[in-house]
Parts: structure tokens; sequence; C-alpha cells
């Protein structure tokens, strides 16, 4: 980022843009829009990001397969009538 934005006076791409790198630590992102800083936080406040399924996280919907084998489910051997289904 620091080479990008220019290090020194003498390497920046536009006045002044080295004295933003004094300001940045650590990890950080820019964002450069043209739209006003109430329509960049309302478009932040109604953004979701796909999560995934995590140990001790509660469901938000059931979902479910008619006849669909559960997960180790021991299949009908020689043509046993009891088979494990959700």
């Amino acid at each position: 980022m620091m080479v990008a934005l220019g290090r020194s006076p003498s390497a920046e791409y536009k006045d002044n843009l080295h004295q933003v790198i004094k300001k940045l630590r650590g990890e950080f992102g820019l964002l450069f829009i043209n739209h006003t800083k109430e329509e960049v936080n309302k478009w932040f406040i109604k953004y979701m990001e796909a999560d995934f399924v995590r140990a001790d996280n509660k469901a938000t919907f059931t979902m479910s397969e008619p006849g669909a084998r559960a997960p180790g489910a021991v299949p009908p051997l020689h043509g046993d009538a009891i088979a494990h289904y959700l």
C-alpha cells in the first residue's frame, strides 16, 4: 500500500498521499468512492456476508430432504426391510 500511494512526496501518486500512509497501521483497506458518507454507511449496514456452520452456533432455519439417508446410516442388507432414513 505504501508503494502504491507513495512513501515520500517525490514518489506519491497525488499530492499529500504520503501523509495517509502515516495514519494507517496493521490490517486496513481504503475505499475510494464517489458517494456520501451516509450512502456508504447505509450500504455497509445492509451488507451481509454468508457464514458457515461452526460449533455452538444455533441453526437459523430447518432443512430436510424427504427420503434422504442419515449420515452414517446403515444400508439394508440382503433385502432387510428396516432401512434407516431421516
